[in-house]
């Protein structure tokens, strides 16, 4: 554990050695002083002086760009878990990778045409990580009510009720997200799960949701727990330097998806992208194993994200 803390080493390596070291050898820690103690207590005073980590926010203009490049490579289901991803403030990639045809609520004689996610429903026996039962999820942004709904509807349509919902895996969809944002000129470093910082923070930065609508979004029992989520101040100087093509690319993709993919208008790649970056995709894309057990469903072009 020293040798670890003087490299300059995150605690976690140390967590993660012990971890490793019970496993290989389960019987040191079956007798009185077999526990490790010393390296145990080695471990809480790394993680005392250690530097406090978080993960930081990924904004809005950075995903909205990555939905962009997924619907120039014609891959309008990834596009669409994308962008519910944002607008529920899903998990990523876990809710994602564990919906069933039975977690879509659709539309019915309740009242306004409105999309529910039942991520973790009672009657199956699972309770999230927040340890919620029936944590759901309402989808409260217009697009969902048109042409997104038709295609919500096929897509829960081609499945059995207890298959997966997606064609791919939660590996599959990381090395996609993070592929897609590098693409990107001056794109930060980021991972998929930020998606859901960076929608928390654009709710109480830019949209100025109440802190309680935040927290009840992100499903969490405490207003303590969002704190970690929604980060006002960082989200904008994060905001502030995006670049501006960036920004009114994505901009124009969240204000008009139904007129650019409904055959009106016709969705072209920006001249910050060049079409070798995009052909290298779509190669990576067609060359990948997909260990999805699910066929992929072909969406008509103007039925995903149509608002």
């Amino acid at each position: 554990m020293g040798v670890l803390f003087f490299d300059g080493m995150e605690v976690g390596e140390g967590s993660r050695l012990l971890a490793a070291l019970q496993c290989l050898r389960p019987s040191l820690g079956t007798s009185r002083h077999g526990n490790f103690p010393v390296a145990r207590a080695a471990v809480a005073g790394f993680r005392r002086r250690a530097r406090r980590g978080t993960r930081g926010p990924l904004c809005r203009p950075w995903v909205l760009a990555v939905v962009g490049v997924s619907l120039l490579l014609e891959d309008l289901e990834f596009a669409t878990a994308l962008w519910l991803a944002w607008g529920g403030m899903l998990r990523l990639p876990s809710d994602q990778v564990s919906m069933t045809p039975k977690t879509w609520i659709g539309p019915g004689r309740a009242g306004k045409p409105t999309w529910a996610l039942l991520l973790y429903p009672s009657e199956e026996g699972a309770r999230s990580k927040v340890m919620g039962a029936d944590e759901g999820v309402i989808l409260r942004e217009a697009c969902w009510s048109g042409g997104g709904s038709a295609a919500l509807r096929r897509l829960r349509g081609a499945r059995g009720p207890s298959c997966q919902l997606w064609s791919f895996d939660g590996a599959w969809f990381t090395k996609r997200f993070e592929e897609r944002l590098a693409a990107l000129p001056e794109a930060p470093t980021a991972v998929a799960c930020q998606v859901r910082n960076g929608a928390a923070s654009h709710a109480a930065a830019v949209d100025q949701l109440p802190f309680s609508g935040i927290t009840e979004r992100l499903r969490h029992g405490s207003p303590h727990s969002s704190l970690r989520y929604a980060k006002r101040v960082r989200y904008l100087s994060l905001l502030n330097r995006a670049p501006q093509a960036e920004v009114d690319w994505g901009e124009m993709i969240h204000a008009r998806p139904g007129s650019l993919l409904g055959g009106s208008d016709v969705l072209q790649a920006p001249a910050f992208l060049p079409q070798s970056v995009l052909e290298a995709l779509r190669a990576s894309c067609a060359e990948a194993s997909n260990s999805g057990v699910n066929k992929r469903v072909k969406f008509p072009r103007s039925w995903v994200l149509e608002r």
